[in-house]
């Protein structure tokens, strides 16, 4: 048997995969002729005569015909897996919005005639794709028309050409509308027109060998049974936006895409999380060490890698800017392709890209802010490089965008500043979402597994007098009014009849973290600390090492609560009368928040005696031999030679000389003292004067103290006042609390 060597290599081809017209027939229209011969020995001559010719016939080859389509090179093989969009194995992936998808396919002429085949499309999925087919080899799909049937000549088996294969371009064009769940597919469909079969007297054979109008499928096949479907999906980003990891991931990069060395989360570091309720380190902050953790300069900042959230616990400051904390933020792409990815504040863009309501972008500066202007609720979200520059807006994009390569991770910054318009009002945690959108994909939606957020606790607190509601008030002037011989009281101690002051106050943590608060105070009250109990009467603790040795510690107080504590000052008996300032301070131990209660006020009522007591003089009588008793309560000693015994013997014409001595025993003075006696009967007055002081000037009244003179009265007064005018102004000076002042007093027997 003569084979043909073709016929060898296109079975050889098909067996490896490739696109090679299957046929060994012959070509349609080829004659075959034939003539028969016929010879013999001649019976005469015994010899063969010349072979003899018969009459030619011949005998034409009709089209026999047959095609199929496949992927070109066989590359997938063409099986049933090929019919449908979700079984295909000719899968594009990543596709991104208007992009174009060119698929080779092969025509085969698997028949032995020549084929127009005419080009249609199934094309199924999300819809909206433009599907064309072009000429193998076009690379200028604007200016190249496409087509809508190709020619398939028949294959000569007796040629080392394959004539019988004729490849072409499925170009698909994935609409700009495309979301990244979009499955996109098309399949060419090959159909031939019969046009029948004619042969002519001559052997002509016109016609492709299909019955006439007949529409002929591949391989004669039932339709939708042997197609070759392409199935395009969108890109997807798959990422992961992480807080500042502990541990570097694989390929640390910039926002520019560029290799970068990060400093991870190292930990530990204290934030305020205790629990409720008594500190057991009072020496130190209220704070637990937490691992892992990164400072922003003084600010803790823990990362919770398993929620994408990071909380950072800033202390108070002085002044009343708004403040910012920024926080380091990691995207991972664990994709398989690079993608671009851009940086925005949940809610600050619409689905088309645009601001919404109440927000704007500074691409200067890499800012949006909310409510602008606005300072309590102006909110401003900076996206920075970790240098501190600001993150660019890329080609293509709208908003700053990190560049991430595949399976890399691009460290970014975050800056939040938020208002800080006082220390003391209640505030609430600020939480603000990270969102990221591919600039490959179409719209503009936050991606799967692409937001993080970061939250701030700040602090606030108040101290001042205490308030049935929640909060404080330092404005009240509160007063307490004691008695400093009463006894000493506890925190229920009454107003005015006891020697102790309590002043209830509020410890209110406003803030959004826990907190411990050290007190102090101060009182002009002499020889009087400033104690602070709980309500149950026991003494708060105190720090007992460090700047704050010696000051009162609060117990752990919750935020968004208060705690009542009792300043209690003990008044001592010797305290004089008057109104004392009460200052007291608070402090965050953690947040630092200075607090002040100034105007508190401690009024020390009078209390005490004026007593007087006369004595005679009588020598010799030994200093404090006897003691008068005076119904204030004052006793007197009796001073050296004059005695209090009610008898004592004087000639006529003698002088008796009468020692009178007054003592304030009040702890206040006493205004206008003067001393007053009358002359008895049987005595002229002789003289009265201020004995044992120093007394600048001494002056005199004779009508019970209502008129006062600098001169001495004279022999025929009665009664006769004197007292101590220390300033010069005829009105009787004040005795000083514990003070005496003695007159003698003198008078002539008659």
């Amino acid at each position: 048997m003569k084979v043909n060597p073709k016929f060898l290599m296109m079975m050889a081809a098909l067996a490896a995969g490739s696109a090679t017209a299957a046929t060994t027939s012959t070509t349609a229209g080829t004659i075959i002729t034939n003539v028969a011969s016929a010879t013999y020995d001649d019976p005469i001559s015994g010899t063969p005569v010349t072979p003899f010719n018969s009459n030619t016939v011949q005998t034409t080859v009709l089209p026999l015909p047959d095609f199929d389509i496949r992927f070109q090179n066989n590359t997938p093989t063409d099986g049933g897996t090929q019919n449908a969009l979700n079984t295909t194995t000719k899968v594009v992936l990543n596709a991104v919005p208007g992009q174009a998808v060119e698929t080779l396919y092969t025509a085969i002429n698997l028949g032995n005639t020549p084929l127009t085949i005419g080009l249609s499309v199934n094309q199924v999925g999300a819809g909206g794709q433009s599907v064309a087919y072009f000429p193998a080899g076009t690379t200028d799909f604007v200016n190249t028309p496409s087509t809508a049937q190709i020619v398939v000549q028949a294959d000569d088996p007796n040629t080392p050409i394959d004539e019988g294969v004729t490849n072409f371009i499925q170009r698909i064009v994935i609409p700009p509308t495309a979301t990244r769940t979009d499955v996109f597919g098309a399949t060419p469909i090959g159909r031939v027109t019969g046009t029948g079969t004619t042969l002519a007297a001559d052997g002509t054979v016109t016609g492709n060998g299909y019955a006439t109008g007949s529409i002929n499928e591949e391989e004669n096949k039932a339709l939708g049974t042997d197609w070759q479907f392409v199935a395009i999906t969108m890109f997807a980003s798959t990422l992961d936006n992480k807080p500042n990891p502990s541990t570097p991931p694989t390929n640390p990069v910039d926002p520019g895409g560029n290799p970068y060395t990060p400093t991870p989360a190292s930990g530990p570091v204290n934030v305020p999380t205790l629990p409720v309720g008594p500190d057991a380190t009072p020496n130190t902050p209220p704070v637990n060490p937490s691992s892992p953790g990164y400072m922003d300069g003084t600010t803790p900042i823990i990362p919770n890698a398993t929620g994408d959230t990071q909380i950072a616990y800033p202390a108070a400051d002085p002044d009343n800017l708004a403040d910012f904390v920024t926080f380091t933020n990691a995207l991972t792409n664990t994709s398989a392709q690079g993608d671009a990815l851009q940086l925005f504040p949940s809610g600050a863009v619409a689905t088309n890209g645009t601001l919404n309501a109440g927000w704007t972008f500074d691409a200067a500066t890499g800012t949006f802010t909310q409510n602008a202007g606005n300072p309590l609720t102006e909110i401003r979200v900076t996206f920075l490089n970790p240098n501190g520059t600001p993150v660019t807006v890329k080609t293509g994009a709208t908003y700053p965008t990190l560049i991430v390569p595949a399976n890399s991770s691009a460290y970014y910054l975050t800056r939040i500043t938020y208002p800080d318009p006082d220390d003391s009002a209640p505030v609430l945690s600020r939480s603000v979402t990270t969102d990221v959108d591919s600039i490959n994909d179409a719209g503009f939606a936050p991606e799967t597994g692409g937001s993080t957020t970061n939250t701030i606790m700040p602090a606030a607190a108040q101290f001042g007098d205490a308030t049935a509601p929640l909060g404080a008030v330092p404005t009240p002037a509160t007063n307490q009014t004691v008695r400093p011989n009463g006894t000493f009281g506890g925190v229920s101690s009454p107003d005015v009849t006891d020697a102790t002051a309590i002043f209830p106050m509020d410890v209110v943590n406003n803030g959004t973290y826990n907190d411990t608060y050290i007190l102090s105070a101060g009182t002009a009250v002499p020889g009087t600390t400033v104690r602070y109990f709980y309500a149950d009467g026991t003494e708060l603790g105190t720090i007992t090492s460090g700047p704050n040795t010696g000051k009162y510690v609060t117990t752990v107080v919750a935020a968004g609560s208060e705690l009542k504590v009792f300043a209690r000052i003990d008044v001592p008996t010797s305290t004089s009368t008057g109104v004392y300032a009460v200052s007291q301070n608070a402090t965050g131990y953690f947040s630092t928040i200075p607090m002040s209660d100034t105007n508190n006020t401690v009024t020390v009522s009078p209390v005490g005696a004026v007593g007087v007591a006369k004595f005679t003089e009588r020598t010799p009588t030994t200093a404090g031999s006897e003691t008068v008793a005076t119904p204030s309560g004052v006793s007197f000693p009796n001073p050296v030679n004059f005695t209090a015994q009610p008898n004592t013997g004087a000639l006529p014409g003698q002088d008796i000389t009468y020692r009178i001595i007054a003592k304030n025993t009040f702890n206040t003075s006493v205004a206008r003292f003067f001393i007053r006696d009358t002359v008895p009967a049987n005595t002229t007055f002789v003289s009265v004067s201020i004995v044992g002081v120093v007394a600048s000037k001494t002056i005199y009244s004779v009508d019970g103290g209502n008129t006062w003179s600098a001169t001495a009265p004279g022999v025929t007064a009665t009664t006769v006042a004197v007292a101590i005018d220390n300033n010069n102004d005829l009105i009787p000076d004040a005795l000083a609390s514990g003070a005496e002042v003695s007159a003698n007093f003198v008078v002539k027997v008659k």
